[in-house]
Order: structure tokens, then sequence, then C-alpha cells
């Protein structure tokens, strides 16, 4: 796919598709879950697998969001190499926890380093699910690499 075409086609599904919104609400078992998943992650960036430890953090987060775990998340795909993913996350810090000091630190650091990826900002009209490369992105902003080819789905 051209660039010229990529952009287009970003634009295309940027102006009509949304996020998905879960307002699920967190249970005892979600809490404790989750609490062992960034136990999990402490362990692993500690012995440095911070590609392990990013994974974690993140389960961590989507079974019971908190501005720890997502920060976390964010600095270990950071140390993994994983520019692209700490920086999508970093979209997700700010929206989330806009008003939490170490988040706007560790979002601003992340931001710093995504000079060189495509931003891509999807909004809908009803609630759908975004795809891009087989995976489910969990916001409606993220980032790609440019130079590389991506499939991006919305679903309804």
């Amino acid at each position: 796919m051209n660039p010229a075409r990529s952009a287009f086609f970003c634009l295309v599904v940027a102006a009509t598709a949304t996020p998905a919104v879960s307002h699920a609400q967190v249970t005892a078992r979600d809490r404790e879950a989750a609490a062992q998943a960034y136990d999990r992650g402490t362990a692993a960036y500690l012995a440095e697998d911070f590609e392990s430890a990013a994974q974690w953090f993140e389960t961590a987060h989507r079974l019971a969001p908190s501005v720890a775990a997502l920060v976390q998340a964010v600095r270990s795909h950071g140390r993994a190499g994983n520019a692209t993913r700490a920086a999508t996350l970093a979209l997700r810090l700010q929206a989330l926890y806009a008003g939490d000091e170490a988040a706007t630190r560790t979002a601003a650091s992340a931001l710093a380093q995504a000079g060189s990826f495509v931003r891509v900002d999807v909004e809908c009209d009803q609630d759908c699910a975004i795809e891009v490369g087989g995976a489910i992105i969990g916001h409606t902003s993220f980032f790609l690499t440019p130079g590389t080819e991506h499939d991006i789905v919305a679903s309804f």
C-alpha cells in the first residue's frame, strides 16, 4: 500500500469509526487477578524481562484499570524497545489519567519518542471495535510504524 493511499484509508476510517466504550464494573475477583498480574509484571521487570512485564502490566490494567499498571506498562514497553506500543499506551494515559503527575510525566516521555510514528485517531458515531493487523486496539488513538502496510478494521 502506498503512503498516500494509507493516509487516505486512515482518514476514511477516522471519519467513520469510534471507540468501543466499556463501563463494566470491576469485581473483587478482577481486582485480585489484576493484583496478581501486577505482581508478575513487577517480578518480570525486576528480572529485566521487560516484554513480559509490559504484558502483565497491561493485563492488570485491563482487569482493573489503574494508573500504576498503565504507567508501568508504558515504562516496560519503552525498556523492551517497543516505542510504538509505549507511545500508544501513553495516549491512553493522557486520556484516562490527565490529572496524575506520574501519568503525565510518563506519557510525555514516551510521546517524545513517537516523532517518527504515524498517529491515527479514530472516531465513530456508534460503539465499535478497532482492529489493526489482527489485534484489537483498546483505544481510539494509536501509533503505527510508517513504511509498512497496516490493515485497520472497524467493527460495529
